[in-house]
């Protein structure tokens, strides 16, 4: 399948979740915004910690003894991730049973990540029980995957045409 393809299909996709999130949730648009945005950033912060921890591995040899605790935090941050604690790991959601309450999971993991994150404490939605878990188990990591890819050079890494890689959130993203 295309790329332009898999963007056609993503947006049908998105259409059919905001559909299902306007009529089944009582929400407005501006109002489950918020949510989404913080379950894709959850999904990206899981993304990044485990690149970082790769780059770590890399370095350091695969025969050397790993980090633990405040030595391996500390070292993801230095390589410029978020310490995502097991807690807030987007995948372990996904594994969940399916009767586990989504909402109080993903608002837990949403504390877990702000905890052992200053920079971001008190800053992510914890809203997630006013939504049914169908509706949250849409957000699957091949949806998330795709929406971090859709082109935008700063979530996927790539240089802009002057050579410069935005660095932070609070930069324009696109080129």
């Amino acid at each position: 399948m295309s790329e332009f393809a898999n963007i056609q299909e993503l947006e049908k996709r998105l259409w059919s979740a905001a559909d299902e999130l306007r009529a089944n949730t009582g929400l407005t648009s501006q109002e489950y915004s918020r949510p989404v945005l913080g379950l894709i950033f959850l999904r990206y912060a899981e993304y990044r910690f485990e690149l970082a921890k790769e780059r770590l591995e890399a370095k350091k040899g695969s025969s050397r003894r790993r980090k633990g605790g405040n030595a391996l935090k500390t070292a993801i941050q230095a390589e410029g991730a978020m310490y995502v604690p097991e807690a807030a790991l987007f995948s372990n959601l996904l594994k969940l049973p399916e009767d586990t309450d989504l909402g109080k999971a993903v608002n837990d993991a949403m504390k877990a990540l702000e905890a052992e994150n200053e920079a971001i404490k008190d800053a992510l939605p914890k809203t997630y029980t006013v939504f049914a878990n169908p509706i949250l188990a849409w957000f699957s990591p091949e949806m998330t995957d795709t929406l971090l890819r859709v082109d935008n050079p700063f979530l996927r890494g790539e240089t802009c045409p002057e050579g410069n890689i935005p660095t932070s959130i609070n930069k324009k993203p696109y080129c």
